[in-house]
């Protein structure tokens, strides 16, 4: 379920104008509906939109990523905490590269977070590609307490 995250934690590192959005989505069906609803609010109120990505294994992240092609202008892969059988996100990245999207990668969500907020401009950030990262981003974001991301 696509949610925009409002004040808390993780809004902070982009703030301002800025939007911090969340989705659980992991597979290409996902992908193009986020893809499309993220399109709707480009639409709306135009804003580079940039993508958090951390997938499990097994799951297939160039088709995933594919319906941002176009439309997201960077990538950032991360590590999914305390789940050994995710993606590495070196892997992530090189599969937003094979569809067309800029990639980079970050050891933990406050890195790449850091990674994708606007210098000047307001951006659009979209965490997602597995609901255990979405879990950890919540808990996170809403203050609860968990250990560190490494």
């Amino acid at each position: 379920r696509l949610e925009r995250l409002g004040p808390g934690r993780l809004y902070e590192t982009v703030g301002g104008e800025s939007e911090l959005w969340l989705d659980g989505g992991h597979n290409a069906a996902a992908g193009v509906v986020i893809a499309a609803a993220m399109g709707d609010l480009e639409e709306r109120v135009s804003r580079p939109l940039r993508l958090i990505v951390g997938m499990m294994t097994g799951k297939d992240a160039r088709q995933f990523l594919a319906p941002f092609a176009g439309l997201a202008d960077q990538v950032v892969g991360v590590p999914i905490p305390d789940h050994e059988n995710c993606q590495s996100p070196e892997d992530i990245a090189l599969a937003a590269a094979d569809v067309g999207l800029g990639a980079s990668v970050a050891s933990n969500i406050d890195d790449a977070l850091m990674i994708t907020a606007g210098e000047e401009e307001p951006v659009r950030v979209l965490i997602t590609g597995s609901l255990y990262l979405a879990g950890h981003i919540l808990k996170r974001h809403r203050g609860f307490a968990i250990k560190p991301a490494a």
